[in-house]
């Protein structure tokens, strides 16, 4: 069940929030034109509604719903984003000019894999196709 999943991150200190799910192929959010199927928040104030409450936590998450975390400041980590082979050769060539990454926890996704890390302080700013 995904609110265990979302108990568990919260547990960690990561600030979670139910998005909407995906049911036949399409976003539960009614919208036939959804243009990010699963991948936005059922909340009106979105990512600001992140929580590591358990009490909000059993209060939001319903059956059906996925799983967002709240990353920066918020839960204290960032997350790289790769998605298929255009992403993972990007990868390759940022770490052929400038070393590996650190290990670190990885998450499969349907198109790639995210790899989380320790925000550590950092001021890291969101990037979208670079």
């Amino acid at each position: 069940m995904i609110k265990n999943h979302a108990l568990a991150y919260a547990q960690r200190g990561w600030s979670v929030l139910p998005l909407y799910g995906v049911e036949g192929g399409r976003c539960q959010c009614g919208n036939p034109d959804c243009k990010s199927p699963g991948k936005h928040p059922t909340a009106r104030n979105g990512v600001k509604s992140a929580t590591r409450d358990k009490g909000g936590i059993n209060l939001t998450f319903k059956d059906g719903n996925n799983l967002g975390i709240a990353t920066g400041a918020k839960s204290g980590i960032w997350v790289l984003d790769i998605d298929g082979p255009t992403g993972e050769a990007s990868l390759l060539d940022l770490q052929q000019r400038h070393g590996d990454l650190p290990a670190t926890l990885e998450h499969r996704t349907g198109r790639g894999r995210h790899l989380i890390f320790d925000l550590a302080g950092e001021k890291i700013k969101n990037s979208v196709k670079r």
